[in-house]
C-alpha cells in the first residue's frame, strides 16, 4: 500500500507606511551602443510601496518596454524629434529585484537614469505631462521643457533632456531643479535628468544651457504625492490556494481611519461619488471572471448590500449602486476593485470600523459566487494595495508559492516522505509502542510495515513572523487516503473511543483503531500547537476537503513568533485492508494579521 502526503503553504506580512513626503532614496543608471536594450542595477532593492523614475535618451526611437523594480511600468512622456527623451515611471514596488531592462524594438544608442522616491501615491500618481510627442524639440544651445500646470499640492517634478553626445551641460538645470547623474553614451545619446519637488499647484519648467547649437528633445512630468490619508491597520489577506496559477477565494480585511462618505452616484463606475474604497491587485493576478455577484462587503461584521438594483450584477464587472446599495466596479484593465458609496447617509462608514471584502465563492451574502481570482503564474511575494478617494491606504504582501509533495508507500512493504527529522527525534508523548524512522528533507522510509503496528513519520514546521497580532496555521487533507481508482480507502482515524473528528481530539494509543491521524508537539517549548491536541497526547483526524469540511487551525500566535513545532503523523493498518497504492494531499496555509 502507497500513501501520498503533500504540503502547500501561504504566508503574508506589510510593508511600511504607505504615506510620506516625498523624498529621494537611490539612483543608478546604464546605457548601450548598438543594442535592443540594456540594464540598470540599482544599489539596493526599492522599498516596498516606493515609486521609480526612469528619465532616458535614445538615438532614433522610444523604448517599447521596461522590467523590473517591482513595478508595473508607464510611460509619462516622450519626444523624439532629433535626440529621443523618455519618461516612465512605476508606482507601489514590491521591494522585489535589483535589476531593471529597458528594451527597444529596433538597435539603438541609448542610456538612462532611474531614480527611486518615497512618497509618491500608490496609484493614479500622475498629475501632469508634456504628453506623447507634443513638445518640446529644438537646434539651439538652450534645451527647454514645456511648462506644465500641476494641480496637486504637492508633487515630484521630472525633467529631461536628450542632447547629442558631443556636447556638455554648462548651465541648469534652472529654476529651482536638481541634477541628477548624466548618461553620455558616446555615440549619440546624453540623457540629462532633473527633479524638483514642489508644494503649490502652477506653472512649472526647466531649462539647460549646452555648449554647442544641435538637436534636442525635452520632457517634463509630475507626480502626485501620497495623499495625507492615514493608513488602515490590521491589514491581511487570506488565500484559499496560493499555489501559482490556481483559483483562490480572497478574504481581505482591514479597519480604516478614514470615515466613508457619500457624495452622491452617477451614471457607471461611480459617476460623481467621490468618496471611494479599492483594492488594487499586481498584473499577475486575473481578475477577468469576476462579476458583481462574487463579491462581498461587510463593515464592522455585518454584511451590506451591493449593486442592489442591478439586475445584471451575476454577469456584470460595472454594477450601479443606489442610496442604500454599494457599486462594484471591476476594471480588469487596471486589476482594481473599486467601491462606491450609496447615496443615503453623509458619513456612510465611520473612521474605526473593520471591513472585509471577500472575493469568489466564499461571497454568498446576496448571490451563490461561481468565480475566483487566478493567481500570477510565477511564485512570489505580491503587493495587494488598500486605496480609494476616502485617503485610507495600506498595502497588503501574499506569497504564491508551489506545494511540496512528501510521499508514503503503505503496503506489505512501505516507504513514506514526510521531513527531515531523526527517528530517535520522533517520538510517541503518550506512552504508545511505535515504530519510527529517519527521514530525510524528502523521503520518510519505514521499510516492511506489520499490521496493527504504529508507524510515525514527523515533521518540523518552522513559523516566523513579524505580524503584531501573530499569524494562525490550518490544515486539511483533499480526502481520506484512495487508491487510484477510488474503490479502496484508508480511513481517518477515529481514536480509541471513537472522539477524533477534524476538530476534536481524543486518546489513540490502541493500534487495533486503525486509520490516519496527527498531533502537534510545541518542539521548543512555545504554545503554538492549538491546545486540543494536549501537546502531542492528543489525535485528531486532518479536515477533509473532498467531504467539505473545514481547515482547521494547528498552530496560532496572537503576538509575533519565531516557533518550531513537531507535526507527527500516526498510521495504522488492519488485516482487512486491501494492498494498493493509496494517495492524499495534506496542505498548510499560513496567515497573519498586521
Amino acid at each position: 500500500m502507497i500513501a501520498c502526503l503533500g504540503l502547500v503553504v501561504t504566508g503574508f506580512v506589510l510593508p511600511r507606511s504607505a504615506h510620506a513626503s516625498i523624498n529621494f532614496i537611490q539612483q543608478a543608471t546604464g546605457s548601450v551602443n548598438g543594442g535592443t536594450g540594456f540594464t540598470i542595477t540599482l544599489t539596493a532593492a526599492p522599498h516596498i510601496g516606493d515609486a521609480l523614475v526612469f528619465q532616458g535618451a535614445s538615438q532614433g526611437s522610444h523604448p517599447t518596454s521596461i522590467t523590473g523594480g517591482g513595478v508595473t511600468w508607464i510611460n509619462a512622456t516622450q519626444k523624439c524629434a532629433n535626440r529621443c527623451s523618455d519618461i516612465w515611471y512605476g508606482l507601489n514596488s514590491n521591494g522585489n529585484g535589483t535589476t531593471l531592462t529597458v528594451s527597444f524594438g529596433l538597435s539603438q544608442n541609448a542610456g538612462g537614469n532611474v531614480s527611486e522616491w518615497s512618497g509618491i501615491a500608490l496609484f493614479g500618481a500622475l498629475d501632469v505631462s508634456s504628453g506623447i510627442d507634443n513638445c518640446c524639440s529644438g537646434s539651439d544651445n538652450a534645451p527647454t521643457t514645456q511648462s506644465i500646470n500641476t494641480t496637486n499640492p504637492t508633487d515630484l517634478l521630472i525633467g529631461e533632456a536628450s542632447v547629442d553626445d558631443t556636447l556638455t551641460i554648462t548651465g541648469g538645470p534652472t529654476n529651482s531643479f536638481t541634477a541628477l547623474t548624466e548618461v553620455n553614451n558616446g555615440t549619440g545619446s546624453h540623457a540629462v535628468p532633473s527633479y524638483r519637488v514642489v508644494s503649490a499647484a502652477s506653472a512649472y519648467s526647466t531649462s539647460w544651457t549646452t555648449s554647442g547649437s544641435l538637436g534636442w528633445d525635452t520632457s517634463i512630468a509630475a507626480l502626485k504625492e501620497a495623499p495625507p490619508g492615514l493608513q488602515v491597520s490590521s491589514r491581511s489577506d487570506v488565500l484559499s490556494d496560493s499555489r501559482p496559477s490556481t483559483t483562490s477565494n480572497h478574504t481581505i480585511a482591514f479597519i480604516i481611519q478614514n470615515s466613508l462618505d457619500t457624495t452622491g452616484w452617477g451614471q457607471g463606475s461611480g459617476g460623481d461619488a467621490t468618496d471611494t474604497l479599492a483594492i488594487i491587485f499586481p498584473s499577475g493576478f486575473n481578475l477577468a471572471n469576476l462579476s458583481c455577484k462574487d463579491v462581498d462587503i461587510s463593515f464592522g461584521g455585518t454584511a451590506t448590500s451591493i449593486a442592489g438594483y442591478n439586475v445584471n450584477r451575476s454577469t456584470s464587472a460595472n454594477c450601479k449602486g443606489s442610496a442604500t446599495s454599494w457599486g462594484p466596479f471591476i476594471d480588469t484593465s487596471a486589476n482594481t476593485l473599486t467601491f462606491y458609496t450609496p447615496t443615503a447617509v453623509r458619513t456612510y462608514v465611520a473612521t474605526g470600523t473593520q471591513v472585509q471584502i471577500l472575493i469568489g465563492t466564499n461571497a454568498s451574502f446576496q448571490d451563490a459566487a461561481t468565480q475566483w481570482i487566478t493567481n500570477p503564474s510565477a511564485a512570489g511575494i505580491y503587493t495587494i494595495t488598500v486605496g480609494g478617494s476616502f485617503l485610507g491606504s495600506g498595502n497588503i504582501l501574499v506569497s504564491i508559492n508551489s506545494g511540496v509533495t512528501v510521499q508514503a508507500t503503505v503496503a506489505e512493504s512501505l516507504a513514506l516522505t514526510v521531513s527531515s527529522v531523526k527517528a530517535v527525534n520522533c517520538t510517541a508523548d503518550d506512552g504508545a509502542t511505535v515504530t519510527a524512522v529517519d527521514t530525510s528533507p524528502t523521503t520518510v522510509s519505514f521499510g516492511v510495515v506489520p499490521l496493527n503496528t504504529f508507524y510515525i513519520g514527523c515533521q518540523d514546521l518552522v513559523v516566523s513572523t513579524n505580524a503584531g497580532n501573530g499569524y494562525s496555521l490550518t490544515t486539511q487533507e483533499s480526502s481520506v487516503m484512495k487508491t487510484v481508482n477510488g474503490i479502496f480507502a484508508i480511513p481517518d482515524t477515529t481514536c480509541d473511543a471513537g472522539g477524533c473528528t477534524e476538530s476534536a481530539a481524543a486518546t489513540w494509543t490502541n493500534t487495533a483503531k486503525n486509520g490516519l491521524g496527527h498531533t502537534c508537539f510545541n518542539q521548543d517549548g512555545n504554545h503554538d500547537c492549538d491546545s486540543s491536541y494536549s501537546n502531542g497526547t492528543k489525535f485528531r483526524q486532518f479536515a477533509n476537503m473532498a467531504a467539505g469540511e473545514t481547515p482547521q487551525a494547528i498552530m496560532s500566535s496572537t503576538t509575533p513568533a519565531t516557533v518550531t513545532a513537531r507535526i507527527k503523523h500516526r498510521l495504522s493498518v488492519g488485516a482487512a485492508q486491501a494492498a494498493g497504492t493509496y494517495t492524499t494531499l495534506i496542505s498548510y496555509t499560513i496567515y497573519a494579521t498586521y
